[in-house]
């Protein structure tokens, strides 16, 4: 696995995602659950893969359990479709809330407006994302269609001059049959508008 992208612009000196690697030669999104640890552009490391759908309490390498990363999965889903920058960034920081509440809280009272971040009454703050995520919940086959890779050794870049390990990142890999049935559609509404064209025309 390698990072290739950052992300978008950093808000309080942080890059959130979603953020670009490579697996195994494949360019994907990913998206990062993991607040405590650092990634760096153009590191590469080995990755350890669970299936979301099979994690138990306590794995991988968090201590929260299936709930949290049920409710990570969710708001994957909405980062990877956020309307702007600043509604990524609230659900980024909602995501890393989920797991180390206390570090983000003290990160955040760091900075001016951050303590105001975590408002959850407007969709940029980080409160009214973690609000969303409870009254939400996914099946069985819906988590299935994330992995999480956890770093489990370096291959290259900081993380060789003692950085540490790099973060944990979430990956959604919808199944083939979902991505079918989306291009189905696509190519169904290029028919209607290129029928509606022809009609025009005639």
């Amino acid at each position: 696995m390698t990072l290739t992208g950052a992300g978008n612009n950093p808000a309080f000196n942080v890059y959130v995602g979603p953020y670009t690697a490579t697996i195994n030669g494949i360019s994907t999104p990913v998206i990062c659950d993991d607040f405590s640890d650092e990634s760096f552009l153009g590191e590469s490391w080995n990755a350890s893969v669970a299936n979301l759908a099979a994690v138990a309490t306590g794995a991988p390498s968090f201590s929260t359990g299936t709930g949290n990363f049920s409710e990570a999965a969710w708001l994957t889903l909405q980062l990877l479709s956020a309307a702007n920058n600043s509604e990524a960034t609230a659900i980024q920081y909602a995501i890393w809330d989920l797991f180390d509440p206390s570090a983000v809280s003290s990160y955040l009272g760091g900075f001016a407006g951050g303590t105001s971040f975590l408002d959850s009454t407007s969709i940029n703050g980080v409160q009214y994302w973690l609000g969303q995520a409870e009254g939400s919940s996914l099946s069985s086959s819906q988590l299935a269609d994330f992995l999480i890779y956890t770093p489990t050794s370096c291959i290259s870049g900081q993380c060789l001059t003692g950085s540490g390990l790099p973060q944990q990142f979430i990956v959604y890999t919808p199944e083939p049959s979902a991505i079918l049935m989306l291009l189905m559609g696509l190519a169904a509404l290029l028919w209607f508008k290129r029928r509606d064209q022809i009609t025009n025309l005639a």
